[in-house]
């Protein structure tokens, strides 16, 4: 892990992103960019140029600045590169957009911006590049606080993913020496029994194959059955004390709504610890 880009709104929780951030750099020596993203006004009408000019140059000096700031104290902490940069436009747009021209390895982000209209704005922001980006993205909740996850959870329902898929969490456990548990989720409702067998023989062996490809690694089997797959996996992580869930990203439609039911709610399981969304490459 060379590259962690950081997009910030300079709400609480992008900040709390940071710090995730800033403590997963400190582990493994990457660089952290850290950027912003305007939407400035570009007026047309004659009379307002000249209004609009001295508000946008008012938002890039002031955002620039709280760069400054973050900079810093992101770089006291690290003691490693930390860079800022600015960027004009649609906010996913510029996030992909970065993401490329810097070839980061992942995104980290909050799920929540600043309170009411904007709240729900950058959760949806979020929402929307775990559904199109084609980085893995990391998204901390607003109420997590830091601290080096126990356990990771990876909940998969496809066990002929190609190896590479699974690198950037991998990486990741590998620097936070965490232990991976790897689920499948057997609906109780509509299993039968030679799918609570098959489904328990297929993590034996996806496992067994990581394990001997990683032996840095503590690779577990964890099968998760129930009536329902959110309640489920909530319950596993609850009485297994993990600390980030990894999902690999199929459909667009699942992931959008595990974000707007955290949005509706403000604080639904799926939040509670971080997420970290990996793509696969159609």
């Amino acid at each position: 892990m060379q590259t962690i880009l950081v997009p910030t709104d300079f709400s609480l929780n992008a900040n709390k992103a940071l710090n995730y951030a800033a403590e997963v750099a400190k582990l493994s020596g990457a660089k952290i960019i850290i950027m912003h993203v305007t939407n400035l006004t570009h007026a047309t009408i004659n009379e307002n140029v000249a209004l609009a000019e001295t508000l946008d140059n008012e938002v890039f000096e002031d955002a620039n600045k709280q760069l400054d700031i973050l900079v810093t104290a992101t770089r006291e902490t690290t003691g490693g590169p930390v860079e800022q940069q600015m960027y004009n436009g649609f906010v996913t747009d510029a996030i992909q957009e970065a993401a490329e021209e810097n070839k980061v390895d992942i995104i980290i982000m909050g799920t929540l911006g600043n309170s009411g209209v904007r709240e729900k704005l950058f959760g949806s922001i979020t929402a929307s590049l775990i559904s199109h980006v084609h980085i893995p993205l990391l998204a901390v909740p607003l109420m997590y606080e830091w601290q080096p996850p126990k356990n990771i959870l990876l909940a998969i329902n496809h066990f002929k993913e190609s190896p590479q898929v699974l690198q950037p969490m991998l990486k990741l456990a590998e620097v936070l020496k965490a232990p991976v548990h790897v689920s499948a989720f057997t609906n109780e409702d509509s299993a039968e029994a030679a799918d609570y067998l098959q489904n328990r023989r297929d993590i034996e062996l996806f496992c067994v194959n990581m394990q001997q490809q990683h032996p840095e690694l503590i690779i577990v089997p964890a099968p998760v059955y129930g009536h329902h797959f959110e309640e489920a996996i909530k319950n596993y992580i609850s009485n297994n004390e993990t600390g980030l869930l990894v999902m690999i990203t199929h459909k667009r439609n699942f992931i959008e709504s595990i974000f707007n039911r955290s949005l509706t709610k403000k604080m639904s399981y799926h939040t509670d610890i971080p997420l970290l969304s990996i793509p696969i490459h159609s």
